[in-house]
């Protein structure tokens, strides 16, 4: 009788665990895990390159905790960022924009403060949006750029000197420059 006690008792362990756990099958493919974030021109993207189809979910850009909103809305996702690869923003945005941006990014609970940032210039955008560049390799571009370390939590410093790592694409592929903003 306690053999099938203990029996009965494992068997329930694992059915009562799914029964309450948090992350049910719904739940996780209302996921958007994102592989970039790409600010530019007004609007939030939210870039998946990791699949064969390259798939850009975007949305304006009011703020960020305001543009998240309207992704779930518009597309019916949650954002889950925390695996987010890097953050790239135009070169095209003001100097105080920028400010603004890094403020709010830093107050998003899903952002880690070691996530890279960028400022990139429009070739480089359109090739991510577009799937020609993937984030895999700006990570591997950045990664053998050894003074590279523009992590979000070292933004603020930057603002004294103004000088920023920009991506840009030189024969066929991304580079690192640092230039004054």
């Amino acid at each position: 009788m306690k053999k099938l006690s203990r029996i009965i008792v494992m068997l329930m362990i694992p059915a009562v665990s799914l029964i309450f756990s948090a992350c049910g099958y719904n739940e996780i493919s209302k996921k958007l895990v994102a592989d970039a974030i790409v600010i530019a021109e007004d609007e939030l993207c939210f870039v998946i390159d990791s699949t064969e189809e390259v798939r850009v979910f975007n949305v304006d850009y009011t703020d960020f905790e305001s543009a998240c909103e309207s992704v779930k809305k518009k597309y019916d996702y949650e954002p889950f960022l925390s695996h987010t690869r890097e953050i790239i923003i135009s070169t095209d945005i003001k100097f105080s924009d920028l400010k603004k941006y890094i403020k709010e990014l830093k107050q998003h609970n899903q952002i880690s403060p070691d996530m890279k940032v960028f400022l990139a210039d429009e070739d480089v955008i359109s090739g991510i949006m577009k799937g020609r560049i993937k984030t895999e390799i700006i990570e591997k571009t950045l990664r053998n750029c050894d003074e590279c370390d523009e992590r979000l939590c070292r933004y603020d410093n930057l603002y004294h000197d103004n000088e920023f790592a920009v991506l840009h694409m030189g024969d066929n592929c991304v580079t690192v420059e640092y230039v004054t903003v």
